[in-house]
């Protein structure tokens, strides 16, 4: 069970508030308070009121060399609001300390600084923030009083911060709230909403600490009309006032004259068990409600919204020591690369070969058979290599047919030559056929036509010419039978053609004889079905063709 010592004084009164905690429940021990010893300065007054707490360890049930947290009050501390702009969260420390000097007049570099984020953009970046800075001279008042009594400050925050912190936490406040917190030598004015603290005010009390409604109710509309200013949508509605049932004249009167919900609350409910301590019937129960908030955010390791104990800071550089620490683990860690990146594939290659090695002797048999298909697979690709493509014929035709002015195509039919299958790939068997009806100006004209038509790939046969009496322009006509042989295709005469070469030299192809005049073409000429076209250019599939040899 971790035991915890929460301290905090003002000008009239130092509080003391002992708890435990077991799984992060905290239920109160002991709560005390004494007024502040007089002192010939203020410098001897914290180690006058250490010395007390040292000499009344037993009273207070104080352990000695124990850890002690501290609650300071708006009036020990120096706080801003103030925009940040959109910076990362690592980067938000050197832009607050850089607008801190600017904020605080008297602050100097000896200074303790805080902050912590109020307002989030869309992008969850800090928007504004609030800045709480603490002199030296605070910090060896701390000091001051936790040396007597061996007592050591792990957590130094902020009192109005550390009573939002309790209600949102443990009283779950969702609207926006005004906590009142009657000290002893003062009044605490705290909004609360979202887990912040917008307005923090302070006011200070008569000497001898008693306090005026009528001047608390002033104070009360002064901080919701600067809550109201602050921002339109903080509309407050609530009050909450810290205290007991002492409290009551004062709650029945805010609630009559400000018109709104007034609720005195005991802080001493919002710990575990929810029971005030035996020994507080001289004390006043709101005044802890800010140690019971910094005992219970240290029992859940939470930090406070501002500590100055370990306040928000830039990282540091790192040291020497470091970067050579770094550097060598980076060596290292390159050198294990370079090992592993040498050692796996080597290691890998080895598997692999020893597997290649055991498949080999284990399946020759199996790459017989392999070898076996290969060979039948390259005999099917070298005879499929054969085949033509029929835009490239046309563009090759194209390519090659004399000009409109000297010639015209009445009529054209392409066929695909049935052909048996060749395993060995050296047939010469003719792939496809042209036959093409076609009108010439002169005799000089279908010698042009032959000639530059015919080629390694290429056959050309001809009918003859037959002179027509229709025909003006092109009086001469004559059937042209094309065959496309397997082979290379050779360049058109002053063009270029479409080139398909052979990888297998021992499969060229030879050039078929041509013959000028033929009877079989002839009697084509004179069948009619064959002269029913019109005179552009048609082009029609062979009824013998067949799927399998049309490319």
């Amino acid at each position: 069970m971790a035991k915890y010592i929460a301290i905090e004084w003002d000008s009239l009164e130092v509080r003391v508030l002992v708890a435990s905690s077991r799984g992060g429940n905290v239920g109160v021990d002991h709560a005390a308070a004494f007024p502040t010893p007089e002192a010939n300065s203020p410098q001897e007054l914290p180690s006058i009121i250490g010395q007390y707490i040292a000499d009344n360890a037993k009273m207070l049930q104080v352990p000695a060399n124990s850890n002690c947290l501290i609650a300071l009050g708006r009036g020990q501390v120096e706080a801003r609001t103030f925009d940040v702009p959109p910076v990362p969260t690592d980067e938000l420390p050197v832009i607050v300390e850089m607008q801190a000097p600017q904020q605080f007049s008297q602050m100097t570099e000896e200074w303790t600084l805080d902050f912590y984020p109020q307002q989030l953009d869309d992008d969850l970046q800090a928007s504004s923030v609030l800045a709480a800075a603490v002199s030296p001279d605070t910090i060896a008042d701390v000091i001051g009083i936790c040396g007597p009594a061996g007592l050591t400050p792990t957590r130094i925050s902020l009192r109005p911060l550390l009573t939002a912190a309790l209600l949102c936490d443990r009283y779950a406040i969702a609207e926006p709230i005004l906590a009142v917190d009657i000290l002893a030598d003062q009044i605490e004015l705290t909004v609360v909403h979202d887990h912040s603290a917008p307005i923090m005010r302070t006011v200070q009390l008569p000497a001898s600490g008693v306090h005026n409604t009528e001047n608390i109710i002033s104070e009360i509309k002064r901080t919701l009309a600067s809550a109201s200013h602050l921002n339109d949508t903080l509309e407050i509605e609530k009050l909450i006032l810290l205290g007991d049932t002492d409290e009551s004249d004062l709650s029945e009167a805010l609630a009559k004259d400000l018109k709104l919900e007034v609720e005195v609350l005991n802080p001493f409910t919002l710990t575990h068990n929810g029971a005030t301590p035996k020994n507080t019937d001289n004390l006043h129960c709101g005044r802890y409600a800010s140690l019971i908030a910094i005992i219970d955010a240290a029992a859940n390791e939470h930090r406070p919204a501002i500590d100055f104990s370990n306040p928000r800071k830039t990282p540091p550089p790192p040291s020497v020591t470091e970067k050579h620490g770094r550097t060598a683990i980076l060596t290292a860690a390159v050198i294990m690369l370079l090992i592993l990146a040498l050692y796996l594939p080597i290691r890998s290659r080895s598997l692999e070969l020893a597997s290649m090695n055991a498949d080999i002797e284990a399946g020759k048999a199996f790459l017989e058979r392999q070898e076996e298909l290969v060979t039948k697979d390259l005999i099917i690709t070298k005879y499929q290599g054969k085949t033509k493509n029929w835009l490239d014929q046309l563009v090759y035709l194209c390519q090659t047919f004399p000009n409109s002015d000297d010639a015209i195509v009445a009529d054209f039919r392409a066929n695909t030559e049935a052909r048996a299958f060749d395993p060995t790939g050296q047939s010469n068997a003719p792939l496809w056929s042209i036959a093409m009806e076609v009108a010439v100006r002169d005799y000089g004209v279908l010698k042009t036509l032959e000639d530059s038509v015919r080629s390694n790939v290429h056959t050309i046969q001809s009918s003859g010419l037959s002179k027509t009496e229709e025909a003006v322009r092109y009086p001469w006509l004559t059937r042209e039978v094309i065959r496309i042989m397997p082979g290379v295709v050779a360049d058109a005469p002053e063009q270029s053609s479409i080139v398909e070469q052979e990888s297998d030299p021992n499969n060229a192809a030879s050039e078929t004889p041509v013959s000028t005049a033929n009877t079989d073409d002839q009697a084509e000429r004179s069948d009619p079905s064959a002269n029913d076209v019109e005179p552009d250019t048609t082009v029609s599939d062979s009824e013998t063709a067949t799927p399998e040899e049309t490319n």
